[in-house]
This record gives structure tokens, C-alpha cells and sequence, in this order.
């Protein structure tokens, strides 16, 4: 299955979401949008905890959020400050969720775009922030993303985004969600590669998005080799009773800079 197959069936996937009202599809609460006009923004990354206000210095920027449509994020920093927002997502169903939020806030300075991670039709050097949710696991290929990431950025600008830690897909699937912990799959792990062919059948279905256990190198050295440096980073849990809760955190956000 070549990188086209795996974005084409992941955006019927979020698609499907968007239609199930699977959580990261569904637009944040009026009250989060109200405060955002105060200027009192919580943004979160991954699942549990916000980014440091520090790190998301957007006010009069033109911001990318990357793979983040949903209605959360995006109208989020348009309504609290920032001076141009555009959305990226390969499912369309998503940014109509961007849409819907902007009629409904009357948000003028929010744009969507519906194109991939690795092939962003956004000119060169003319963003100052990225926004970048948890999404990289969808990603097939993080060298490709780190070259337009690096393209699109000005010099001096920043990205702020969550990646889940590799360590969580090496993990027996079913016996993980049962709270035993037995290392299975190699690093780096693919929904598609690692996978037997019973699994397949087992664990992925017709809206299964497919997923992808990047390594450390590709999720954070690759971006270094792209001439970015990093500020800042912590770890963060799952905010449910997750077995893995217990042992580690899943997740890692990041703050780089581009020099």
C-alpha cells in the first residue's frame, strides 16, 4: 500500500469520525470560545494537559494548525487574538466543523485547507506559528512533514506539537488494554507492516485509520536536521483509566524553534 492509499483511506476514516461525533471532532464548548475572546486560552495538544501560555505566542501571528480541524484549536486563536488562522486537514468533514464554529462566532480571520501534512499548498516562509495537535501517528512519513513544516515556517518561527511516545505501540494490543504489558511489535511500528494479516482482520476495520508508532528519531531528530532547536517539552497522560496510566506517560509535547 503506497503513502496516496494510506492518506486516502485515513481521510474516509476521519470523515466516518466526524459523522460518529468521535471526540477530537467535535467543536469545544461555547465557554471555552467565550474566554478565548478574553484572551484566556487553555490549549491542549494531547488529551490531558494545556501547553504553557508561554509557549503559544500568537497574538497579531498568522498561525498554521496543522492536521487540527475539528472546530477546537483553530477557532480557538482566531477569536483570541492571532491575526490570520489556517486550518489544514485531509478530511473535509473536519474543517466544515472549522466552518460551522466560524458562522457561528462570526470569525473573519480563519481560513480552511483541505490538503495533507506532507503537501501543504501554503507559500513558503509565510507562517510564524504551528499548531500541530496529536496527529503525527496518522502520518505515514515524518521526513516529508519536517520539509514543508521547515518550508512554510519564517525564520525564528515556532512549532508547537504532541506525538505520542513510540514505547506505547510495542505493546501486545489486546493484552495492553487488559493491564498486562508484553512487548510484541519492533520499533517503528504500522498499523500496515507490523500487523499480521489475522491482526489485520482482528483490529482494523473498513474506518479503521491507520496508524503509526514513529521513533524518537523521526519524531523529533529529524526536525533538528532540519535546522529547528528545541525549547521545551513535557510529558502528558491519558485522561481516562487507561491501563498504561500507570507505568508511563503516552505522550510528549514539544516547543522548536527554527533558526
Amino acid at each position: 500500500m503506497d503513502k496516496n492509499d494510506i492518506l486516502k483511506h485515513n481521510e474516509k476514516s476521519w470523515n466516518k469520525h466526524v459523522e460518529e461525533q468521535f471526540r477530537w471532532t467535535q467543536p469545544y464548548s461555547d465557554n471555552l470560545m467565550q474566554y478565548a475572546k478574553q484572551g484566556k486560552v487553555e490549549l491542549f495538544l494531547s488529551p490531558n494537559t494545556p501547553i504553557p501560555v508561554s509557549w503559544c505566542q500568537f497574538k497579531d501571528k498568522v498561525v498554521l494548525v496543522l492536521a487540527g480541524g475539528g472546530g477546537q484549536q483553530a477557532p480557538l486563536l482566531a477569536l483570541a487574538g492571532a491575526k490570520r488562522v489556517v486550518v489544514v486537514d485531509i478530511s473535509m468533514k473536519q474543517l466544515e466543523q472549522d466552518l460551522e464554529v466560524s458562522r457561528k462566532y462570526n470569525i473573519k480571520n480563519l481560513e480552511v485547507c483541505n490538503c495533507s501534512a506532507d503537501k501543504l499548498n501554503i507559500d513558503s516562509e509565510s507562517i510564524d506559528l504551528i499548531i500541530n495537535p496529536l496527529s503525527s501517528c496518522f502520518f505515514p512519513d515524518m521526513n516529508t512533514v519536517w520539509n514543508e513544516v521547515a518550508r512554510v515556517l519564517k525564520k525564528s518561527g515556532k512549532i508547537c506539537y504532541a506525538f505520542n511516545n513510540p514505547i506505547a505501540y510495542q505493546f501486545d494490543y489486546e493484552k495492553s488494554n487488559k493491564g498486562e504489558f508484553e512487548l510484541k511489535y519492533p520499533q517503528p511500528f504500522s498499523d500496515i507492516k507490523s500487523f499480521s494479516e489475522e491482526e489485520k482482520k482482528k483490529f482494523l476495520g473498513n474506518y479503521t485509520s491507520y496508524e503509526f508508532g514513529h521513533s524518537l528519531t523521526d519524531q523529533i531528530g529529524l526536525l533538528l536536521k532540519k535546522g529547528f532547536i528545541i525549547e521545551d517539552f513535557f510529558e502528558d497522560h491519558w485522561d481516562s483509566d487507561e491501563p498504561i496510566n500507570k507505568y508511563f506517560p503516552q505522550f510528549i509535547n514539544v516547543l522548536a524553534k527554527k533558526l
